[in-house]
């Protein structure tokens, strides 16, 4: 008996732990992917600009089971924003 008291109190003690460390509801990523045809619409790009930025790495690109590719409008977003005038980027 003292032996299965231990485990579940450490099975309690555990669940507390994993569970303190997830946020209380999912985030919300309804609507955050979107296709490489309305990714390319969105900024101006043509799709096959879009697909070259997922072979390359520089956008993340997901296909679930054979389905169309998607990426994150966030990650768009933040690829293509503009450079201010005299920000140092390291190009001569």
């Amino acid at each position: 008996m003292l032996i299965s008291t231990l485990f579940r109190d450490l099975a309690k003690e555990l669940s507390l732990l994993i569970g303190s460390d997830r946020p209380s509801t999912p985030p919300n990523r309804v609507g955050n992917f979107i296709s490489i045809k309305t990714a390319a619409e969105l900024v101006g790009m043509s799709p096959q600009t879009i697909r070259s930025w997922i072979k390359t790495g520089d956008l993340e690109g997901f296909r679930v089971k054979n389905g169309p590719w998607r990426v994150s409008r966030d990650e768009l977003i933040d690829l293509v924003q503009p450079v201010r005038p005299g920000a140092s980027d390291g190009a001569a």
